[in-house]
């Protein structure tokens, strides 16, 4: 019972190491080491109390073969051995094509023989092995244990007839939950099981097959094709196959390692285990080595067990197979193979049957590794992965993927890492059981199998080969050792309770045990794998293919008249999987690429309904369909079961618009008015006009003279030259593409050749018919055609849609000069429409905004891009993404003040990943963050005004605080990181007369200055005194710029800031010595009293009843304190956004508390959490400060730019300081109302000087 105790005490230790991988909330090497420290100890502790393990013997030894036996192993060999090497050189020899084939059959010849003469009978014992042996307990003394752990009763043939029928329950539950509804689940195809199951009807090679292997899964695969007809179904069911099979070939292992009643727990190691499931049922290539792998395991334990030849070259057999299958363990199974045939010649036994045995296996697997082996070498191949140079860093990435989910590399595989945490933990203690036992040499194979297998996948690049792909050939020995692990404890449980509880119950009861906890992990984790493949990207193709397929599968193709059109995403459309569920229908034109002006709106005639399949993340494509089909029907299929089919379907949109409404819509808006004229909003009639020709010489809408306007959606279905032309009789007409005059007969312009981009066009033709109507006709030849034709209704479609997007050019390669592919009016930024990569694309337009303030911009690529708005750079997103195409989007984004109006917008972008990704984001302000529609852009490069086109409504406010619909501060996210700042620009001037510089020069004497900063006007006599930060004293000059005299106190180590109280005392801020100091009638500082702490405060104010508010820069916070310096509120903080940008100044304004930052440039209105920013970002040492005006406005220095700005009280900026040659670095900044007249005083820190100018305060906006 001690030993029990104390080896479930080293389970829970071993539990606990495990823990401290899997429950951190972000994976780190330095968790393996202390998760090792932890897990040594228990692993000692573990295989201290186990005692010793050994293999159970075998009863049946066969001592040596009969003649015809020997006869047909030996030639076997030779064959094998013969035309392995024949096999290996013919193919390098041209006209060996009989050669190779000999060479072949000889060799397939030899490997029968071999089987069939170590498998011929010849003489054999049956004998029964010692019941007991002698061991050492843990006080020292010998004691009589069982073989095995038992006693004598369960190894008895009823108990063990028990035992393998609970053996064989369990395996058929494995096989089960490989096969079990294996078409449906996993939905869809997962991975690159579409590729290959086209490839495997095509029959080529699969995308996991190796040049010069065997590659059983492709062979049978194709075999199951012949009864399936169907490619991924034929996959599955091999994958599955070869899971079941590796499963019972496991149950062999398990009845060399452990007794037959511990068998069937054993196998419940494999038969629930989730990674192994889930390998079985999505087509893991891999699942052949991990097979070969067992099967190797199990029959070297079947040679060291009965020591006899025919076991021995089985073994050679399945390590040459391995050898072949695997190109990438192939290191790994050599040197595995010399640890196990080169223990073998140590085992018991006359040395002449030893040394056959060991030949008969180096033989086998000479001979069947060496076809592959020559060919190879003779070939210049590499063998296999030399392991050379391995990459051992990714040690902590492979132990990681074993315990973790967020380290797989592919994708979270549910809660858990590839290995439970049960399993886990019996792995890492079956690993002590192993170093305890390495005399055993069944022992030193499975540790040395463990260790190459693991070491093996160190050298390969985890991106290309998932972990859990990699590391499956490592599963068996894994779950082998666990199963050592399992054998120790199941075998103290039955000598502590076995007098009580019959041996059997209790390896049942533990079995049962073991499955609830193993099958509750299992459920937990095919679910959620099931989900992740239901949510994630990889399964939106699959979902809407097999969507399209179900659907035509229901409507009989003899139902011509009533044949549907899907119309799908590029992407879908050009994946395996659409191609393998609906190649037919795409070739039959009823399965569409979705793009504008080719099908949306659908250019053509439809034979039936038009389906588009939109994915639930394109949402403008889908307000794009809307506008165009406003009346079609519209599914999203919110699932109420996510598990289900439907909920997966919840990935994409289904909008039907029927047959009957796209032809409608295919047609011209007529207004016509009697007269020659049009009057607005009293059209003699409003009515749909069929396509050109319009027969009116002889029904005319209206009795002439009448004027009529025609308007519609114009879809050019391909950049290029198209040709206009008309020929009208009689009157005039004048037609115009967007804005864009093409034909005007009155003029004698009646045929124009313009070069169009691919999209959609507002058409508009106004006819005269004057007395005698004609026939109006419009003409088109767009590029391709040969003839003029004239206007097809597919080219036009009703409602007329607004102008929409960015004009596009794409370019071949990355090159911006590249050669043109094509050129397109982009209604969605980024809309992927199928062309061929490598391309770049130059976007070129207007973006429209409505309420002036400051605008986020960002972008979400996969690759490269700039954004300039008004010619400033906003974005540049040129780094970071091309140096890693396999890294997710990078996100950028860049800030900037725009006033209302249409502004210029150039876009760059090149993608890196083959399904493009580009997002144009913006937060307007005052608004929430959002996805910038074409909607607030114009494809145009000409100049456009307000008064022209006025955008779309700006996004409702967040706060009615803010702003209003002319101007809103922008309410900042604390994780904006924007890599520009734009401040406003081309501002109204400054009216300001300048009045006069003082200073003489940088320095500590007479007129002379020392980094000057802040400033401030005594309301009482007029005079200016400046923070003379450098000198260590505060100056005070006269209106007229003369110095007056000095305040210098011993304290002032660093006077940044001065203002006056309401009684008129002066305030000094010292950024090192203390916070604030008030200037007696004597001129002598007197520290304030303060409830709080300051670190390097650069600026403060005071409000008129005393408030004091002081910008702590070095804490990241504004404090505002009362008149005896208590803590009235606090702004900002530690990590927060005001703490980032370093706020340098307050003003107490009417409008409220407001603040300026130095290095993001902002300027905040604290009171209600929405700022701009103002300035441009500089250090905090020359930051900005801020200054009241007498229209409760306020006034910002900015050092960077040599100028200052007016901002009205809700913080829109107003006018600009114009003449940025008269300073240099200003940073202190004063005013001072005296009647009409204006004064503003502004420090200048580098050149060390002050100045002062003068305006009206009516000249103030």
């Amino acid at each position: 019972m001690r030993r029990l105790s104390l080896q479930l005490l080293a389970l829970l230790m071993m539990s606990g190491a495990v823990r401290i991988v899997t429950t951190a909330d972000t994976f780190s090497t330095y968790l393996l080491r202390d998760a090792l420290l932890v897990a040594l100890p228990a692993a000692v502790l573990f295989a201290w109390q186990s005692g010793s393990w050994r293999p159970v013997a075998a009863l049946r030894r066969v001592t040596r073969l009969s003649s015809v036996g020997q006869l047909l192993w030996l030639t076997g060999l030779v064959c094998l051995l013969t035309g392995g090497v024949g096999a290996g050189f013919s193919p390098l020899d041209p006209g060996s094509g009989f050669a190779n084939l000999a060479a072949n059959l000889v060799w397939g010849l030899g490997f029968v023989l071999s089987v069939a003469g170590a498998w011929w009978p010849g003489a054999a014992i049956d004998y029964t092995p010692p019941a007991y042996r002698w061991e050492r307990d843990a006080r020292g003394q010998f004691v009589r244990t069982p073989i095995g752990g038992v006693q004598a009763e369960p190894l008895s043939p009823t108990s063990k007839r028990g035992a393998w029928g609970w053996a064989l329950a369990v395996v058929m539950l494995g096989v089960v939950l490989r096969f079990w509804n294996l078409a449906e689940l996993p939905a869809g195809c997962v991975g690159g099981e579409c590729i290959d199951g086209l490839r495997l009807v095509d029959g080529q090679m699969l995308t996991f097959s190796q040049p010069g292997a065997f590659n059983f899964y492709e062979r049978l695969a194709h075999l199951l094709l012949n009864f399936t007809g169907d490619g991924v179904l034929s996959l599955r069911l091999a994958g599955a196959g070869l899971g079941s099979l590796t499963l019972v070939i496991f149950a062999g292992v398990a009845r060399r390692l452990t007794p037959p009643i511990f068998v069937a727990p054993a196998l419940l190691l494999l038969a629930v285990n989730p990674w192994h499931i889930w390998a079985s049922r999505v087509s893991d290539g891999w699942l052949v080595p991990a097979l070969l792998v067992t099967l190797a395991l199990w029959l070297v334990l079947e040679a060291l067990a009965h020591g006899d030849v025919r076991w021995w070259t089985m073994a050679g057999l399945a390590l040459g197979l391995l050898w072949v299958e695997a190109p990438s363990l192939r290191v790994a199974v050599l040197l595995w193979s010399g640890v196990i045939l080169g223990g073998g010649l140590w085992i018991g036994g006359a040395w002449r049957s030893r040394m056959a045995a060991m030949g008969g296996a180096l033989a086998a697997l000479v001979g069947v590794a060496a076809p592959m082996f020559l060919a190879g070498m003779l070939s210049g191949a590499q063998a296999g992965d030399s392991g050379v140079g391995a990459q051992w860093a990714q040690a902590a990435t492979v132990a990681g993927a074993l315990l973790r989910p967020d380290v797989t590399l592919d994708g979270a595989l549910a809660g858990s890492g590839l290995l439970s945490a049960l399993v886990a933990a019996l792995t890492l203690l079956g690993l002590g059981v192993l170093v305890r036992s390495v005399r055993q040499h069944a022992a030193l194979v499975i540790g040395a199998g463990l260790l190459l297998a693991v070491a093996a996948s160190l050298t390969a690049d985890l991106t290309v080969t998932a972990p859990r792909s990699l590391l499956l050939p490592s599963l068996p020995l894994l779950l082998t050792t666990a199963l050592l692990a399992l054998d120790r404890l199941l075998t103290m449980l039955v000598q502590a309770w076995g007098r009580l509880v019959r041996p059997a119950q209790l390896a049942a009861a533990t079995g049962l045990l073991l499955l609830a906890i193993l099958g509750i992990g299992a459920a937990r984790f095919a679910g959620a794998l099931n989900a992740m493949q239901g949510a994630g990207q990889g399964s939106l193709p699959n979902e809407i293919a097999r969507f399209v397929a179900d659907q035509l599968a229901a409507a009989p193709q003899a139902m011509t008249g009533a044949l549907q059109t899907y119309v799908v995403p590029a992407g879908v459309l050009n994946h395996p999987s659409m191609r393998l569920l609906a190649g037919a229908a795409i070739e039959q034109g009823r399965v569409q690429r979705l793009d504008l002006a080719t099908t949306m709106p659908y250019a053509a005639t439809p034979p039936g309904d038009v389906i588009y399949l939109v994915p639930v993340e394109q949402s403008q494509v889908l307000d794009q369909l809307r506008q165009m089909y406003p009346d079609a029907a519209m599914a999203n299929g919110a699932p109420d079961n996510a598990w289900t089919l439907e909920g997966r379907r919840a990935l994409f949109s289904v909008l039907t618009a029927s047959r009957q409404t796209i032809l409608d819509s295919q047609a011209l808006h007529l207004l016509a008015y009697r007269g020659s004229e049009a009057r607005p909003g009293a059209a003699d009639l409003d009515g749909v006009a069929p396509a050109f020709p319009l027969g009116w010489q002889s029904f005319p809408p209206l009795s002439p003279p009448f004027y009529a306007e025609l308007t519609s959606s114009l879809s050019i279905p391909e950049a290029g030259m198209v040709m206009f032309s008309t020929d009208i009789a009689a009157g005039s007409l004048m037609m115009k593409l967007d804005d864009l005059l093409v034909l005007d007969t009155q003029l004698g312009l009646t045929q124009q050749t313009l070069a169009l981009a691919q999209g959609i066009y507002r058409l508009t033709v106004t006819y005269h018919s004057g007395s005698q109507p004609a026939d109006v006709t419009i003409f088109w030849q767009p590029s391709g055609a040969t003839a003029p034709t004239p206007l097809p209704s597919t080219a036009l479609h009703l409602p007329v849609l607004t102008d929409a997007g960015l004009l596009g050019d794409y370019r071949e390669g990355g090159d911006a000069n590249g050669m043109m592919l094509t050129q397109r009016k982009d209604r969605v930024i980024g809309f992927d429409f199928g062309l061929a990569q490598p391309f770049n694309v130059h976007w070129q337009g207007k973006i429209g905004v409505t309420r002036a303030g400051e605008y986020l911009l960002a972008t979400l690529s996969d690759g490269p891009n700039q954004m300039s708005v008004d010619g400033m750079l906003v974005i540049d997103g040129r780094t970071g993404v091309e140096s890693d195409p396999a890294a997710d989007n990078a996100y950028h984004e860049g800030l900037i003040y725009l006033a209302p109006g249409w502004h210029e917008i150039e876009l760059r972008y090149t993608p890196q990943s083959d399904a493009p990704e580009f997002r144009l984001l913006w937060q307007p302000p005052g608004a929430s963050p959002s996805a910038l529609t074409g909607a607030f852009l114009l494809p145009t490069t000409g100049e456009v005004s307000l008064a022209d086109k006025t955008p779309p409504p700006a996004p409702p406010l967040l706060d009615p605080a803010l702003g209003d619909d002319a101007f809103a501060l922008t309410r900042a996210a604390s994780i904006w990181q924007p890599d520009v700042r734009i401040p406003p620009t081309n501002l109204e001037p400054l009216p300001l007369e300048t009045l006069w510089t003082a200073g003489a020069g940088c320095g500590a004497g007479e007129n002379q200055l020392n980094a000057p900063h802040g400033v401030a006007f005594d309301p009482a006599s007029g005079q200016l005194y400046v923070a003379d930060a450098g000198n260590r004293r505060v100056q005070m000059l006269d209106l007229d710029g003369g110095f007056r005299g000095q305040i210098a106190a011993p304290v002032f180590e660093e006077p940044v800031d001065v203002a006056f109280a309401p009684d008129g005392a002066l305030l000094v801020l010292d950024a090192v010595a203390g916070p604030l100091y008030r200037i007696g009638a004597d001129g002598a500082p007197v520290a304030l009293p303060i409830q709080t702490t300051f670190y390097r405060p650069r600026g403060f104010d005071v409000g008129d009843e005393g408030v004091v508010a002081v910008a702590d820069t070095g804490g990241g916070r504004v404090v505002t304190l009362t008149a005896e310096g208590v803590v009235q509120s606090q702004f900002g903080g530690i990590d927060t956004l005001l703490a980032r940008g370093q706020p340098v100044d307050t003003l107490l304004g009417a409008s409220g508390l407001w603040a300026v930052s130095a290095e993001d440039g902002r300027l905040s209105n604290l009171s209600i959490d929405g700022g701009l920013t103002a300035v441009q970002p500089t250090n905090t040492i020359d930051g900005p400060q801020l200054a009241a005006l007498p229209t409760g406005g306020l006034v910002v220095s900015d050092p960077l730019r040599r100028t200052f700005t007016t901002f009205a009280p809700s913080g829109k900026p107003l006018q600009q300081f114009v003449y940025t040659e008269q300073l240099d670095t200003p940073t202190g900044i004063a005013t001072l109302a005296l009647g009409d007249q204006l004064f503003i005083a502004a420090s200048d820190t580098r050149a060390c000087t002050v100045s002062l100018w003068r305006m009206a305060v009516s000249q103030l906006r």
